[in-house]
C-alpha cells in the first residue's frame, strides 16, 4: 500500500509495505526446464534406404523425450535437423505432446549410388543422431535395340532368322543390371523371342 504526503510543495513518498509472511523458511524456487535431466531418442526409422535414383521417399519417425525418471517430458523443445548427407526433416522445432513425443518427417530425393545421411535431435541437455544408409539404384532412362541383321532379303514363305538384343542405359550411358525387357512387335510378324535384360 503505498500513501503519497505533500509537505510544503515537496511531495514526499511514504511506503508501508505489509509482509504477508514473517517466517524464517527459506522458499525453495519453482521447479523450471533446466532442473530436469532430459534424454532423447529418435525411433522408427529405417537404417538402410535402398530405392531407384530419382525417387522421392518419406519415411516418418518420432522423436521421444522422457526426464530422469523415464516420464515423458511434456512441451519440451526440440529441434530436428539433417545434419549430414541428403534429405530434410519437418518440423525443424517442435514441442512435445502429452506422450513427449514429436512426430516428424525425413524425405530426400534419392541420389545415385552409396551415401548416408544423419539426422539429430537436440532437446536441452541432451543429442540424439540417427545415420541412414542410402543405397541410389540406377534409373533407366534409355533402350538401344541391337539387330544381328538390318534386312532380310528372302522368298515368300522362306523362313528367316535373326536376333535381336536390347541394353538398359542410365541416364550416364551405364548398363542398368536386372530390368525386364519385354518384346513385341508393332507390325510385320516374328515368332517371340522371349524376355531378357
Amino acid at each position: 500500500m503505498k500513501r503519497f504526503m505533500y509537505v510544503g510543495g515537496t511531495a514526499a513518498i511514504i511506503c508501508f509495505v505489509i509482509m504477508s509472511c514473517q517466517s524464517e523458511q527459506p522458499t525453495s524456487p519453482l521447479p523450471t526446464l533446466t532442473d530436469r535431466s532430459l534424454s532423447i531418442q529418435i525411433a522408427h526409422l529405417d537404417s538402410v534406404i535402398d530405392a531407384q535414383e530419382g525417387e522421392l521417399h518419406p519415411t516418418a519417425f518420432e522423436v521421444t523425450v522422457t526426464d530422469e525418471s523415464g516420464i515423458p517430458a511434456v512441451e519440451a523443445a526440440v529441434t530436428i535437423g539433417v545434419v549430414s548427407g541428403p534429405g530434410q526433416v519437418a518440423p525443424e522445432t517442435a514441442l512435445t505432446d502429452s506422450g513427449g513425443v514429436v512426430r516428424s518427417l525425413y524425405y530426400l530425393t534419392v541420389p545415385y549410388g552409396d551415401t548416408s545421411s544423419t539426422i539429430r535431435a537436440t532437446t536441452e541437455g541432451d543429442t540424439a543422431d540417427f545415420t541412414i544408409t542410402i543405397r541410389g539404384r540406377p534409373a533407366p532412362v534409355e533402350i538401344i535395340l541391337e539387330a544381328s541383321q538390318d534386312t532380310f532379303a528372302l522368298n515368300y514363305g522362306q523362313p528367316a532368322e535373326g536376333s535381336l538384343s536390347a541394353r538398359v542405359l542410365d541416364r550416364r550411358g551405364a548398363g542398368v543390371p536386372d530390368r525386364t525387357v519385354i518384346f513385341s512387335l508393332v507390325t510385320g510378324q516374328a515368332a517371340a523371342g522371349g524376355i531378357g535384360n
